[in-house]
């Protein structure tokens, strides 16, 4: 995940997100999910580790659809973890997360967050210091609902029931 820079332009300032941006002209989704990934934290995604998209939404803003969808794809690596080299620009930080700190009850709440359209009290992930909560966090529990029951190691079984809705 990232976590996104500071930018009075950008309504998700200092957001933590994926890798992401916008569809450029000629190429489709999954050509702009591994170019920005690798423009913005320097990861090269090849073609075969690519297992494609399994999440899509229109996003609203007070219930009114904007010019905005979000399209979301998955790969696998295999091996180590690569380092992950944060485009300035962009990107405060980035970092890998073990899907455990994502299961982990103690981790899962709900807090108050400022958005661009004021308020809210929403679901959230808070582990390390980090705080993953709206668009990240519910493609984060839709990835973990296209898995549940899967056993990743002993002991750790996904259950999407540990991230609630609301």
């Amino acid at each position: 995940m990232i976590k996104r820079v500071l930018n009075v332009k950008d309504p998700w300032s200092g957001h933590y997100a994926f890798p992401g941006g916008r569809v450029e002209k000629g190429e489709g989704h999954k050509e702009a999910a591994l170019r920005e990934t690798s423009e913005e934290v320097g990861l090269g995604v090849s073609e075969e580790s690519y297992l494609g998209q399994f999440y899509s939404f229109q996003i609203k803003v007070k219930d009114e659809p904007i010019n905005l969808g979000i399209s979301s794809h998955l790969s696998v690596l295999s091996g180590g973890l690569p380092k992950l080299t944060p485009q300035p620009k962009e990107v405060q930080e980035a970092f890998w997360f073990k899907v455990g700190d994502l299961l982990n009850p103690n981790h899962v709440t709900s807090q108050n967050f400022k958005g661009f359209t004021g308020s809210f009290h929403r679901p959230c992930i808070v582990f390390e210091g980090h705080t993953i909560w709206g668009i990240s966090y519910f493609i984060l529990r839709e990835l973990l609902l296209q898995y549940e029951g899967m056993a990743l190691e002993e002991n750790l079984i996904i259950d999407a029931g540990v991230l609630p809705l609301a």
